[in-house]
């Protein structure tokens, strides 16, 4: 017997890995590899197993074998902020600069900078108070939940991700918005990037396995345009909304699993009073519910205090 064979790996599912080595299941005993001696791909193997390592390092060894797919589902996973995973948001900055820079885009301040036309800057300053708009309405989500800069498309010209009509790409470097028509109006604009902004932050903060509920998911964002746009969400309307769906009907939406079964505005007068200023303090542990598999009525009523009568008689 070759006994080379006794030092052979039998599976890139690593039983430990960190910055040194990689130790993987062998024939006759775990074997110690030195990381600097593996290839990209292989590390990238590991890293897309179930073994535990550093959320940075093993976004880095995916990011290197190119795995960028995985790379974003992990820190999508990850419910505290980014920035609290040591280099992590400075591997996340310098994917996000290599991508601005592909586009031709010059480095600027700000949290959003615009492939395309913005005449006088007005898409930069929108996306500017649409960004502070969307961290005070959801501050629980655990800021920052994207490295760099957000791009703004505008225009008809596609950035690779925005294909096939997409207007977001949600991932935490570099992220993508597509506005195919440019509001006049700013408060409108600012508005419209806000609503998309909350879209990108939502499905950035940890969602459970089967995705946020659907009425949530159209909620959130119409909310964030209503504060972005100066509206504000009506106490008054969002109750006479719910009030002329019924009880039924408000039941049924936070059962529904399909996005296409929830009625759009009835969503928005759902999750209206839950981001008030006076309720907001329990969004986090109302995601956490989710999070955990708990039905968005038993959430709601364990998080809130609010159950079907109260969402019908409370502002």
């Amino acid at each position: 017997m070759d006994a080379a064979w006794a030092l052979t790996p039998l599976t890139l599912d690593a039983c430990a890995a960190d910055e040194r080595c990689v130790v993987l299941p062998g024939a006759l005993t775990p074997v110690v590899m030195p990381v600097s001696g593996l290839e990209a791909a292989v590390k990238g193997a590991v890293a897309a197993g179930r073994v535990t390592m550093d959320l940075d390092l093993r976004v880095g060894w995916l990011l290197d074998a190119g795995r960028t797919e995985e790379a974003w589902n992990r820190c999508a996973a990850e419910p505290r902020s980014l920035a609290a995973k040591g280099q992590l948001m400075m591997r996340l900055a310098t994917w996000s600069a290599a991508r601005q820079a592909e586009f031709g885009l010059t480095a600027s301040n700000g949290p959003v900078t615009v492939f395309g036309a913005d005449p006088g800057g007005r898409i930069v300053a929108a996306g500017r108070g649409a960004h502070e708009d969307v961290v005070a309405l959801l501050p629980s989500l655990g800021w920052p939940r994207w490295a760099g800069q957000v791009i703004i498309c505008t225009g008809s010209e596609d950035l690779p991700g925005l294909e096939g009509g997409r207007e977001l790409v949600i991932r935490p470097s570099a992220p993508l918005i597509r506005l195919r028509q440019v509001p006049a109006d700013n408060n409108a604009l600012r508005g419209l990037i806000a609503g998309r902004l909350a879209s990108l932050a939502l499905g950035l903060a940890s969602p459970p396995a089967q995705g946020w509920p659907p009425w949530l998911r159209l909620g959130v964002p119409r909310v964030a345009a209503l504060i972005g746009s100066g509206q504000g969400a009506s106490p008054k309307e969002m109750l006479q909304r719910r009030q002329e769906a019924g009880g039924p009907a408000l039941s049924a939406m936070l059962q529904e699993r399909v996005v296409g079964g929830v009625h759009a505005e009835l969503a928005e007068a759902v999750v209206a009073p839950l981001l008030s200023q006076r309720r907001r303090e329990h969004w986090g542990s109302f995601l956490d519910l989710l999070r955990l598999g708990k039905p968005a009525q038993a959430a709601l009523a364990e998080a809130y205090g609010l159950d079907l009568e109260r969402l019908l008689n409370d502002r």
